[in-house]
């Protein structure tokens, strides 16, 4: 191909020298090989393409920016303009976010390309190559994307351990670029979940440039629905996305009421208004309670008439109005004793998961 080169390139300039190396044995190739380095002092003397680096090397971040260079002989023929640059898939993208870009020789028969570093850790080959007479001449340079060892896009949020849905707890976070590719450009931060963005005009999205740090802030609001919530975040061509469970925020304690404080021994019913109340905040929607209903002869407790449900759930509400009510019936084939009082009993646990519980007395005639 050498030969096949050095008449292609050097048939105006070294016609003799050529007949004589048919002829003689002489070296036509000695004659341009020292203006065949185009690259110096890279480059070495006999190749067709000459780069500015073999190797190029960089982290695997989406965003630092390489340049190549390509050249051939000084000597190539004018209709030898141009140059093409080929990048495969996952190594990044050539300028203009192409994965192949043609470009043209300028007087020194050299041409440059910008490389973008792609996000997955490889080793790649960037193909270059011109057309000649019909002739493909390509070589190619070798990409190296090393892992970053960080993350460019961070969501940060501390206080999910314990997030409680009382409608009043708040988390506070940021999102954190570590290179900020286009200053005008937009994090987009989205949130699905059982809680709310605060302060911005949609719960669910957040959209904004990054400040200098390279930071967007933001913070949540509990509601009283628990379930899961997933926050992604999303910058150029970057995203992460991370989840965390919002708990039952479950009572402290038991407050109860009736409609009546006596009640006839049989064919007859109370109904019992449940109270559930929190140090902080509100209770949540979905608190699981039992209920029971006894009396107590002679140190002996017996379970007596029921209960419209023996499990109830409470429902978040205004305060001051009962999560829960249930309705007690004693039948007109039962009979209560007039000896003790009814007890009604409501049991639930608080968020130790530790039993807690409260009684209401009913007289019994």
């Amino acid at each position: 191909m050498k030969n096949n080169w050095g008449i292609l390139i050097g048939w105006i300039h070294c016609t003799l020298i050529i007949i004589t190396t048919i002829i003689l044995g002489s070296s036509c190739k000695d004659a341009w090989a020292v203006e065949f380095a185009c690259c110096e002092p890279n480059g070495e003397a006999g190749q067709t393409i000459c780069l500015s680096q073999d190797t190029l090397r960089a982290k695997a971040d989406g965003v630092t920016v390489l340049e190549l260079k390509a050249c051939i002989p000084k000597e190539a023929s004018s209709s030898v303009s141009q140059i093409k640059f080929t990048i495969p898939q996952g190594a990044g993208t050539l300028e203009g976010g192409n994965m192949s870009v043609t470009k043209t020789l300028d007087d020194t028969k050299a041409a440059s390309v910008l490389i973008k570093a792609g996000r997955t850790p490889g080793i790649y080959k960037v193909q270059i190559e011109l057309v000649r007479d019909s002739k493909t001449y390509v070589t190619e340079a070798t990409l190296i994307l090393d892992t970053t060892g960080h993350n460019i896009l961070t969501i940060v949020i501390d206080g999910t351990d314990d997030i409680r849905a009382d409608n009043t707890s708040f988390l506070s976070g940021y999102v954190l670029v570590d290179r900020v590719s286009d200053p005008s450009k937009e994090i987009i931060l989205t949130q699905t979940g059982p809680m709310a963005f605060v302060g911005v005009g949609n719960e669910n999205e957040i959209r904004a440039v990054p400040n200098q740090l390279g930071r967007v802030d933001y913070t949540l609001k509990a509601g009283t629905e628990q379930g899961q919530v997933f926050i992604s975040a999303k910058y150029d061509n970057f995203s992460v996305r991370m989840d965390f469970p919002v708990q039952l925020a479950k009572p402290d304690e038991i407050a109860l009421g009736t409609d009546k404080s006596i009640i006839k021994q049989s064919g007859d019913s109370v109904k019992l208004k449940i109270f559930l109340k929190r140090n902080i905040g509100e209770v949540s929607e979905g608190i699981v309670l039992k209920v029971f209903a006894m009396q107590i002869l002679n140190g002996d407790t017996l379970k007596v008439g029921q209960f419209d449900k023996q499990y109830v759930e409470g429902h978040y509400s205004k305060i001051d109005e009962p999560n829960a009510v249930v309705t007690f019936r004693v039948s007109i084939t039962d009979t209560l004793s007039t000896e003790a009082d009814l007890v009604l009993l409501v049991r639930t646990m608080n968020d130790q998961d530790i039993y807690i519980e409260n009684t209401k007395n009913i007289g019994v005639q």
